[in-house]
């Protein structure tokens, strides 16, 4: 499964660990955890940066985000998951 993750996530021409530091901003935004001083050096830098990191993600990437943030997954299942699908 992992080599198949790695094969998707290859298009977007992002390294897995510059991905899994945009996850983690996604992630922090979205729960509301994001500090505002954050917020705003991303938005001065890229003013849509959520649809921009979002359309960045692989397809498994997204659905591991969606389910996290949805409540199905829990954080240590999560972090678990995306480091695997990254090849981390």
């Amino acid at each position: 499964p992992a080599t198949a993750a790695r094969k998707q996530a290859s298009p977007s021409k992002i390294p897995p660990d510059a991905l899994l530091g945009m996850v983690k901003q996604f992630v922090e935004y979205s729960e509301g955890v994001m500090p505002p001083s954050k917020q705003q050096e991303l938005w001065e830098s890229m003013p849509r940066w959520q649809d921009g990191y979002w359309a960045a993600f692989p397809a498994e990437v997204k659905a591991l985000v969606k389910a996290y943030l949805e409540g199905k997954i829990d954080a240590e299942t999560f972090s678990t998951a995306l480091l695997s699908i990254l090849g981390l």
